[in-house]
């Protein structure tokens, strides 16, 4: 991701508010961000917004292009007469463009930005368009369509066992190799897959940001010749990575941790200090986790779990309270460590909050 802030970028995604991260990064930003950036040896393989973003304006300079939107359309749009598609302007989002919703279903602008342009912020299509550029990708006469074969093995991470071509994902499958990329970007997710040997191809759009990976490989299983319905389609296909949002795992884990600590105190603590440090370190967690609403794939039985679980914790402090000092006998300075600490927690937690509910009301 590049030098961007990504404390911002959090805030703005849980309010729903434009990405002014991607508004402000710019071509010579990235340059920056590449330039300052410690590379490891040749040949590994990681996912890059920041390393695609740079490789469009590697190839718009290549190309004499005026910027990657123009380029974008000469080369893949026009040719292939996909009216319906294009790269927005900075501030300037697609005039149809459907409502976007983060993963808790929260409106949300929409995004764009020219320095991220060509990793896909303010790319806007249609099924139709899309449906054209797999078919001509699938015959062979794309613009480019050679970027579908592999050029590196992928050898860990959830993608382990497949290939990537030029910015194309190819895993093997009982048909001999499915290519496919995936996005997600500021409310909206797509999934795009071609089985080129069944002449088979899966579109899928969505106004909200919601994984769409696994979905679109089973389609594409469903039915294939030498499959049998979602019995065969392991069998034709990898499984995809297992949804969950990257942007709220860690209010939730951390919820789940400093619920878990705080219920833990209130049964065996001896100090007041301290119940009252993890308590606050708690509530500031579970405040987040309400705000995020992370229910796309954490139910909501979870969150409601977790506050049963402080509730009866904070009962429990209650009961204890008259019987305990502030400081017990021994760890002193842990124990005032520990309530610093959570205090320190809970007001970051308090004011992150406040910010996020102020972006979402301007």
């Amino acid at each position: 991701m590049g030098s961007l802030d990504s404390v911002r970028l959090m805030a703005e995604d849980l309010a729903g508010a434009p990405y002014t991260v991607y508004r402000q990064a710019t071509t010579d930003s990235l340059v920056a961000d590449v330039a300052a950036a410690t590379t490891s040896a040749r040949g590994t393989w990681a996912y890059s917004n920041l390393g695609l973003s740079l490789l469009g304006a590697a190839l718009v300079r290549a190309a004499g292009a005026s910027d990657w939107a123009t380029l974008a359309d000469e080369r893949i749009f026009t040719p292939l007469s996909m009216t319906a598609t294009q790269v927005a302007a900075p501030g300037a989002p697609a005039p149809d463009l459907l409502q976007p919703h983060n993963p808790n279903g929260s409106p949300m602008a929409g995004q764009t930005g020219t320095g991220y342009g060509p990793a896909g912020i303010g790319v806007t299509s249609t099924a139709s368009d899309l449906a054209r550029y797999a078919q001509a990708l699938m015959d062979g006469t794309a613009p480019g369509v050679s970027a579908l074969e592999p050029t590196l093995d992928i050898t860990d991470g959830p993608l382990a066992g497949q290939q990537m071509g030029l910015a194309w994902v190819v895993a093997p499958a009982d048909s001999g190799a499915v290519v496919w990329h995936n996005g997600m970007t500021g409310g909206m997710a797509s999934m795009f897959a071609l089985d080129p040997a069944q002449d088979r191809a899966v579109i899928l759009l969505t106004n909200r940001a919601r994984d769409l990976t696994g979905a679109g490989l089973l389609l594409l299983a469903d039915g294939a010749e030498g499959t049998d319905g979602a019995d065969g389609a392991g069998a034709a296909l990898p499984a995809a990575p297992p949804h969950v949002d990257a942007d709220t795992v860690g209010w939730v884990g951390a919820g789940v941790v400093l619920v878990l600590a705080f219920a833990w105190a209130s049964v065996r603590s001896r100090s007041r200090l301290r119940l009252a440090g993890q308590g606050l370190a708690a509530l500031g967690s579970l405040a987040i986790w309400v705000l995020a609403r992370p229910f796309d794939w954490a139910p909501p039985w979870t969150l409601g779990l977790a506050l049963g679980l402080f509730v009866g914790a904070l009962l429990v402090s209650g009961l204890r309270w008259p019987a305990l000092g502030w400081l017990p006998e021994r760890w002193r300075a842990l124990t005032i460590a520990v309530a610093v600490l959570g205090v320190i927690w809970f007001v970051a937690m308090a004011a992150f909050a406040v910010w996020v509910l102020g972006l979402g009301g301007r």
